[in-house]
C-alpha cells in the first residue's frame, strides 16, 4: 500500500461527521462479498490530490446461535453525472473483518464494535467540483445460514468523520 502524507501544501479543510446509521440489518448469506451493506456515509467535496482521513465505527448484534463472519471497509463513490450515470463503490483500505453468535456460554460474543480508520487521496484525474461519498459497509456470511437470517446494526452506537486536507492554492 502507498504511502500517503500531507505536505506543507496541503491545508486542513474542515470535516464532516453523520451517526446516522443507514441500514438496520446485514443480511446473512452463504456467499462472501454478496450482501454489503451501506452502514453510515458522509459526502465531502473532493479535489484532486485531496487527503481524506476517514473514522468509522459502528456495532451489530447477532441473535443467530452459530458463527456468522463479518467483513467491512471503507469504500468511496463519486456522485453521477453524464461521464458516470451510474454510481459504484470503490474499496479503499484494509479488510476488517470478525466473527460473532449468541452461542451458549461461554462462547458467547453477541455483539461485536467495529473501529475502522485510513486514508484516501483524491486521484488526480478526478473531475474538479465532484463531490465523493465516502462508506462504511458490511458483509455477513456463514455456512449455516437460513433465509431470513440477518445481523442488527445498533442504532446509537455509530459514527463516521472524514477529514479533508486540500491542496493550497499557489
Amino acid at each position: 500500500m502507498p504511502v500517503i502524507a500531507t505536505t506543507s501544501a496541503h491545508v486542513y479543510a474542515g470535516l464532516v461527521h453523520s451517526t446516522d446509521v443507514l441500514s438496520a440489518q446485514i443480511p446473512i448469506t452463504e456467499a462472501e462479498g454478496s450482501t454489503y451493506e451501506t452502514l453510515l456515509a458522509v459526502t465531502t467535496p473532493a479535489e484532486p490530490g485531496d487527503i481524506l482521513d476517514v473514522t468509522g465505527r459502528a456495532r451489530i448484534t447477532c441473535e443467530e446461535k452459530y458463527a456468522v463472519a463479518v467483513d467491512y471497509f471503507l469504500w468511496w463513490m463519486r456522485d453521477a453525472d453524464d461521464a458516470v450515470p451510474q454510481q459504484v463503490w470503490e474499496q479503499f483500505g484494509e479488510l476488517n473483518g470478525d466473527y460473532v453468535w449468541r452461542g451458549p456460554s461461554p462462547a458467547n460474543r453477541q455483539r461485536l464494535p467495529m473501529h475502522i480508520s485510513d486514508c484516501y487521496e483524491v486521484p488526480a484525474d478526478w473531475p474538479a467540483g465532484h463531490q465523493m461519498t465516502i462508506g462504511l459497509r458490511a458483509d455477513a456470511h456463514s455456512t449455516l445460514w437460513q433465509p431470513g437470517d440477518y445481523l442488527a446494526v445498533d442504532a446509537g452506537y455509530g459514527g463516521l468523520t472524514v477529514r479533508r486536507w486540500t491542496l493550497e492554492a499557489p
